[in-house]
């Protein structure tokens, strides 16, 4: 099974840095420092370092794997090693990360809530859609439903584009209503934010919270403050007023990510015959043995 050119090997861990084509490598090497030169060795000091540091974490050595944290920190071997200490200790200490496997989530991920659309939007940026408006309250708690997600980043973290050029998300509140948004607690939000800013080896480039009501709105002021200020400024928040008041509803979606990462429904032209809610769906299934081979890793008593 490949995923964007990247085979995703689910029996035992590769030997080989997937090598990158142009224009990634350019890519690479301007956003992220990436000097082909100096990887091997950069990865064995990662290694060296988390061993050294946490000799109880039983580390996947897969240079795919390692090499996701080095350009998520930039090549700098002290700040990927922490951070795959970071990754590992979330992994031991969230409960929403027990038995995580796409087999688990199947009945959420048949909901439609969440896609990783095929394309790259123009900045070559993978994009994530969540539609929480198909969460059904009555069948899913919305722990579980996150628990989708951290699937999805997992997925999205094999990409190396991904790594090099980051990741957007459409959070679209469509049929979004009170009823659901009753279920929404505080420490959820902490813990989402704390996956995407200390964690998971992958980096937001853009937030959009789409038909977003004035409640949902005020909601969204209070998650700002927990943001990091980088990630602040990624923030945007599309409400329905201003939904409404726009001649063209998707302009700034538009602008900033391109009509052909865009299903139709928010005003792109992604193939239509291509439903990238039930490919995803299909893509996670796929990659049960894969994720249990990542559940083997970490933390060891």
């Amino acid at each position: 099974m490949t995923l964007n050119g990247q085979i995703m090997d689910a029996g035992v861990c590769q030997t080989k840095i997937a090598a990158l084509e142009e224009p990634l490598q350019t890519l690479a090497k301007e956003k992220v420092q990436e000097d082909p030169d100096k990887t091997p060795e950069k990865y064995s000091k990662v290694i060296s370092q988390v061993r050294s540091e946490q000799p109880h974490i039983f580390l996947n050595t897969d240079p795919n794997f390692i090499l996701r944290f080095l350009r998520l920190r930039k090549f700098d071997t002290e700040k990927a090693s922490k951070q795959i200490i970071k990754f590992y200790e979330f992994q031991r200490d969230e409960p929403l990360c027990q038995n995580l496997l796409p087999s688990e989530c199947e009945h959420i991920f048949n909901l439609g809530v969440g896609a990783i659309m095929p394309e790259y939007d123009k900045q070559q940026r993978k994009l994530l859609i969540l539609h929480i408006g198909q969460w059904n309250t009555n069948m899913v708690r919305l722990w579980d439903a996150f628990r989708t997600a951290l699937l999805a980043l997992e997925i999205i973290a094999c990409d190396p584009a991904a790594q090099i050029t980051g990741f957007s998300v459409i959070v679209d509140f469509k049929d979004f209503s009170l009823k659901h948004l009753a279920h929404v607690k505080i420490s959820l939000a902490r813990t989402m934010v704390r996956t995407i800013q200390e964690t998971v080896p992958v980096r937001v480039k853009a937030l959009y919270f789409i038909n977003a009501s004035s409640v949902l709105t005020s909601l969204f002021a209070t998650i700002k403050l927990l943001l990091s200020s980088k990630i602040r400024k990624r923030f945007h928040v599309l409400s329905e007023k201003h939904e409404t008041e726009n001649n063209d509803n998707w302009a700034l979606l538009l602008e900033e990510l391109g009509p052909k990462v865009l299903p139709a429904s928010l005003g792109g032209t992604a193939d239509s015959s291509h439903n990238p809610y039930q490919a995803t769906c299909d893509l996670m299934l796929q990659q049960e043995a894969y994720f249990k081979h990542l559940s083997q890793f970490g933390f060891k008593s």
